[in-house]
């Protein structure tokens, strides 16, 4: 199984990218990296406020001009 996942977001409803983004957790083995790309501010604030309540650990989120950049490692 690969080590590294990434999803690109940006052009889903912010609800249903979170949807896609926890989906894609379940189906990873722990210590696995998933990058989400998300365009909407407030879709990445809530999908950190999900993970903080996770055994999963948020390692990245930042800015990358149009879109954000959230790196999640599998607990």
């Amino acid at each position: 199984m690969a080590s590294y996942l990434e999803i690109d977001l940006t052009y889903t409803l912010s609800w249903l990218g979170l949807l896609e983004c926890m989906s894609a957790l379940s189906r990873m083995a722990p210590g696995e990296i998933l990058e989400v790309l998300l365009k909407d501010p407030e879709a990445v604030g809530n999908l950190v406020r999900i993970l903080k309540r996770s055994r999963n650990q948020v390692l990245q989120s930042k800015s990358e001009g149009t879109y954000y950049r959230v790196c999640i490692q599998k607990g």
